[in-house]
């Protein structure tokens, strides 16, 4: 309005008035235009989420067309939104409870996830065509592809996942045959882990850590670390905490990729009502979208030799001790 004031003023005020009721008339969406809501939803007390909302509330980085609507979540279990959730053009998922509850309580609009772990949750979200984002884990092709690279010798990798993960793991197989690997999983319940884990390892090239509930503790994090050390086979972490522990690599997105990514795609919805390609349109361009998190004595242990192709791709960990 301030605009139309300093170009038509100088007219009068009479036809001031006249010519802004005449465009008002004509073009009333565009004068009384609102901007977009986008409801952000997270846990609030976990600190990779508040890092990335730390992003998101940056004005210089989100569209200006957005209107931002953080919705901080206090439990795992906490619903009671969908009035919220419904009134937004654009939901933002981060972390896998705040991805399931926008999907049950949203009216199907679009939306971008990130940190998101439940395989179930990023199903759903595939199959509506409506969500875009990064996972907590980095896909199982792009990992496959930088072990064949590193570790070139490799030929069977052996996993352990619960019953729950059989249609995962199905599809771990059948990227591992593409790229030449033999895929060597277990099945394991809390009562056969170690024996299951100990077994698998005795036969395998590597052993390639995915997150199982219930699975993942002191116990049988040293179990794999010993089989590590004992057996000359490499471990694949789950993230950079596990390689400082010992682990020979772990391929991780990071948080700023993470909210990079969602600073980009809201911005390229708000200007062109489009939903970002994570593999095309982001501009970290794909083979920036990840870091290798290398063990520096893992590492010289199992003569890995970085091509210079992934050079840029690799940070240095220290920590584990020797072997």
């Amino acid at each position: 309005m301030k605009i139309l004031e300093k170009i038509f003023r100088p007219l009068g005020r009479e036809s001031f008035v006249l010519i802004v009721l005449g465009l008002f008339l004509a073009y009333p969406d565009c004068l009384l235009a609102e901007k977009l809501k986008a409801t952000i939803i997270y846990q609030a007390r976990i600190i990779q989420h508040q890092e990335i909302i730390r992003s998101l509330q940056d004005p210089t980085r989100v569209a200006e067309e957005f209107e931002l609507d953080f919705l901080p979540l206090s439990g795992k279990a906490e619903t009671g939104h969908r009035e919220r959730l419904q009134r937004a053009a654009m939901l933002v998922a981060i972390g896998s409870h705040a991805l399931r509850l926008a999907l049950q309580e949203g009216n199907g609009q679009p939306g971008l996830y990130a940190l998101v772990a439940e395989p179930e949750a990023l199903d759903l979200a595939t199959d509506s065509g409506r969500w875009r984002g990064l996972p907590f884990s980095v896909p199982f092709a792009t990992q496959l592809e930088v072990l064949r690279k590193l570790l070139p010798e490799a030929e069977r990798v052996a996993l352990v996942c619960s019953r729950e993960q059989l249609r995962e793991i199905e599809r771990f197989r059948r990227v591992a045959e593409k790229l030449g690997f033999e895929a060597d999983c277990g099945v394991v319940s809390q009562q056969n882990s170690l024996a299951v884990i100990e077994r698998l390892y005795q036969r395998c090239d590597l052993f390639f850590m995915i997150p199982v509930p219930g699975l993942i503790n002191r116990v049988t994090l040293d179990k794999m670390l010993e089989l590590q050390a004992r057996t000359r086979r490499p471990l694949i972490g789950l993230s950079p905490g596990f390689v400082r522990q010992g682990a020979l690599l772990s391929i991780n997105y990071t948080l700023s990729v993470m909210a990079d990514f969602l600073c980009q795609g809201l911005t390229a919805y708000g200007l062109r009502g489009e939903l970002i390609d994570v593999a095309e349109d982001f501009a970290g361009g794909e083979e920036n979208l990840f870091t290798i998190f290398l063990n520096r004595d893992r590492a010289t242990y199992f003569s890995v030799l970085p091509p210079a192709a992934l050079e840029k791709n690799i940070v240095f960990v220290d920590g584990g001790g020797t072997l």
